[in-house]
């Protein structure tokens, strides 16, 4: 059986934690762990997650943005993952789906997203799911402190 679970700093499980450092491959989980924590602590951040049986298999995190080129709200899609062998089974889009409509209720009708040029199936599902590809190129900064 399929469910969805969406997390709040009260409710974030070690299964979805472990999940999320499996796809970000981080070397630091406590780093990790209370970056989440800083994360749920907003209502701005949705964290879901989509579980199997016992098992959790995906899980979607983003925050809700304020842009002048979407007139208003619209949601950043940071992270979006199912595990391997549970891809190809419409897993993902049941997970997308759910995101587009919590977004929907709440009047977020735009979402943006950034991945790389070369992951050609994370591209694929994405157009499946009627976004488009723009010509933007991302830019990074990061402030060094001593």
């Amino acid at each position: 059986m399929l469910k969805i679970i969406k997390h709040h700093k009260n409710n974030l499980t070690p299964d979805v934690i472990d999940l999320i450092n499996l796809h970000m491959k981080s070397d630091d989980v406590d780093t990790l762990k209370e970056t989440l924590k800083m994360g749920l602590s907003s209502d701005s951040v949705i964290l879901l997650s989509l579980w199997h049986d016992d098992e959790v298999i995906g899980f979607t995190y983003g925050n809700v943005c304020i842009g002048l080129e979407s007139k208003g709200h619209y949601f950043w899609l940071n992270e979006f993952f199912i595990k391997m062998s549970f891809r190809h089974q419409g897993n993902g889009k049941l997970l997308m789906n759910y995101l587009k409509q919590t977004l929907q209720e709440n009047k977020i009708n735009y979402i943006a997203l950034v991945t790389k040029p070369t992951n050609e199936q994370a591209i694929a599902f994405y157009q499946k799911e009627g976004f488009y590809q723009n010509d933007y190129l991302w830019f990074d900064f990061t402030q060094h402190t001593k």
